[in-house]
């Protein structure tokens, strides 16, 4: 079961990155924000082969399993892209307004 996981996590892994190369040379994304996006994909896909890794972070937390850290980290990243993202909307709902 892990290995299929991980065989999923890899693949998406490896398309993102391919697409995040193919926006930069569309110049939708800038070199910053490419960097950006290759250190988060590429950290990914570092600990989707390497869930190991994260065992004394999740011993020091009192985590059961290393996939429980994920999922609670995902959802606060998550959160904070949406706070980041209703602000820039509501930035640009007022540009207009204006």
């Amino acid at each position: 079961m892990v290995l299929g996981v991980q065989i999923i996590g890899v693949a998406f892994s490896l398309i993102v990155i391919y697409l995040s190369f193919l926006y930069y040379k569309k110049r939708d994304l800038n070199a910053f924000e490419l960097v950006i996006w290759l250190i988060l994909w590429f950290g990914f896909l570092f600990l989707v082969l390497f869930p190991h890794v994260v065992d004394n972070i999740i011993k020091d937390l009192n985590i059961v399993r290393a996939f429980d850290l994920f999922t609670v980290s995902a959802i606060v990243i998550l959160l904070g892209l949406v706070f980041y993202l209703y602000i820039l909307v509501r930035r640009n709902d007022k540009r207009t307004a204006d």
